[in-house]
């Protein structure tokens, strides 16, 4: 039986509460200093051992993938309690068909790949900014439904990619050339640039995760509680890969090592707000996903969507009213919020232009029907 009235009104506050709050917290970790572990005597250029910024994008997607994680605990605890009470279980709700896990490797390398990219792009710009450039995601997996899944487009999701596309050179371009001294952006133009290409690995994940779901009917719930697995196992691995990386060897994101988890966990041992925003983010993750797929669900795909888009108006709004994060209010990066959240509208079919020719074929088809429909009525009635 679905959700309905308040219960739907909670589980979409829980959503954009949690989404906005995984945003903020990441992006307050990144400005807190804090004094990590000591130095070897050999290296004496260290940064540790001396306060400084949490600066640990591998660290900060182990705990998403915790996030995710506790998604497959979440499913593992509704269906002991369908079994409990004897309420049938279903395929594609409760359980996907006999296939090997294995399956998910792959969508979740992509999503380490790209939650790191991100949050060392997050390290260098501001949080407004990298919500705002998530938006991406709609003009690559569109691109790519085209070539791999062979779908056709029409002229109105032509229109809302362009203004996407539109929107996205807008909120880029004021961040770049009107970036101030004391924000918190450090390099905006590298970090901008980070988020945008992952966002192409955002695409791809979601292509092979619509066709994993679809072929095997994988509940939603269960196919983040399974990369969420193998996530940390990447993440786990990466970090203890780094842990012995020699100091001559290559640098992935200007340090060397790229992170350092021992580091990262005497800050938080020394600073107890580091503690509480990574404890937020594995909430917020965890809660994030699950009211997500439960808005899918019993609402639709589209008013996730429009959730996610208060979702950035209100991570907008609230870095703005905080000094904490010194950003300036940019009539720039307004015109492209307006025509991001426009052209995402278009393309989701929520809003539905006037013009004939910018309509969605089907409902032209609905409109056809229903006149010839209401022409019957009206000539049975003059019978």
């Amino acid at each position: 039986m679905g959700l309905h009235g308040a219960t739907l009104a909670i589980v979409a506050s829980i959503f954009v509460a949690s989404g906005t709050i995984s945003t903020i917290s990441s992006k307050w970790q990144d400005d807190i200093s804090a004094v990590g572990r000591a130095c070897p005597s050999d290296e004496p250029n260290c940064a540790s051992g001396k306060s400084h910024v949490f600066d640990h994008p591998f660290v900060q997607t182990w705990f998403m993938f915790l996030g995710e994680f506790l998604c497959m605990i979440i499913c593992l605890v509704q269906r002991l309690y369908k079994k409990w009470n004897e309420i049938p279980l279903e395929e594609g709700v409760d359980y996907m068909k006999p296939v090997p896990p294995f399956i998910f490797m792959i969508p979740s390398l992509c999503d380490f790949t790209a939650s790191t990219t991100m949050y060392i792009g997050l390290t260098l710009t501001e949080a407004s900014v990298y919500q705002m450039l998530r938006g991406a995601t709609v003009v690559f997996t569109g691109l790519m439904s085209i070539v791999f899944l062979k779908r056709r487009f029409q002229l109105f999701e032509w229109l809302g990619m362009v203004l996407v596309t539109s929107g996205l050179a807008c909120v880029g371009l004021a961040s770049m050339l009107f970036a101030s001294d004391t924000s918190s952006a450090t390099n905006p133009v590298l970090g901008d640039i980070l988020i945008f290409a992952a966002q192409l690995i955002v695409a791809g994940q979601m292509v092979i995760e619509e066709k994993i779901l679809t072929k095997y009917n994988v509940p939603p719930t269960l196919l983040v509680g399974w990369e969420g697995t193998f996530g940390l196992c990447y993440a786990s691995l990466a970090l203890g890969i780094f842990q012995a990386w020699p100091k001559s060897g290559p640098s992935l994101n200007g340090h060397n090592p790229p992170d350092d988890f021992i580091d990262a966990a005497m800050q938080m041992q020394n600073d107890y707000r580091l503690i509480i925003s990574n404890v937020l983010c594995v909430i917020a993750i965890t809660f994030l996903n699950s009211a997500g797929q439960t808005i899918t669900k019993n609402i639709s795909a589209t008013a996730r969507m429009v959730l996610d888009t208060v979702r950035n108006v209100i991570v907008w709004g609230f870095c703005l009213a905080i000094p904490f994060f010194n950003e300036k209010f940019q009539w720039m990066q307004l015109v492209g919020f307006i025509l991001l959240i426009g052209g995402n509208a278009i393309f989701k079919r929520i809003l539905t232009l006037p013009c004939e020719i910018l309509k969605p074929k089907d409902l032209i088809d609905v409109d056809v029907n229903e006149t010839k429909r209401l022409m019957d009525n009206d000539a049975a009635v003059n019978v």
